[in-house]
């Protein structure tokens, strides 16, 4: 059954009371779906009107792996003097 709050005046108290009586009357699992809907709804038309997620920051290695590699064997070279300047 759904319950509709009718003032002849604003009230923010008894707005609030209706609120809580309603959020109360709520099982734990109706209130996360209710908060999980709601997130998905406010990403919905942040991306919709324009509002993005961040860039995420990606952490990399100091190189790619083929240049270590090759590093690791010119550095080998130079040590038992195969090089041939």
């Amino acid at each position: 059954m759904t319950r509709i709050l009718k003032l002849n005046n604003p009230d923010e108290e008894k707005e609030i009371e209706f609120e809580l009586s309603w959020l109360s009357s709520l099982t734990v699992r109706q209130r996360f779906e209710l908060m999980f809907n709601k997130t998905a709804e406010l990403i919905g038309l942040l991306e919709k009107n324009g509002h993005r997620r961040p860039p995420q920051i990606v952490k990399r290695a100091a190189g790619r792996p083929q240049d270590l590699q090759d590093l690791k064997y010119l550095t080998k070279l130079k040590e038992v003097g195969g090089n041939s300047h």
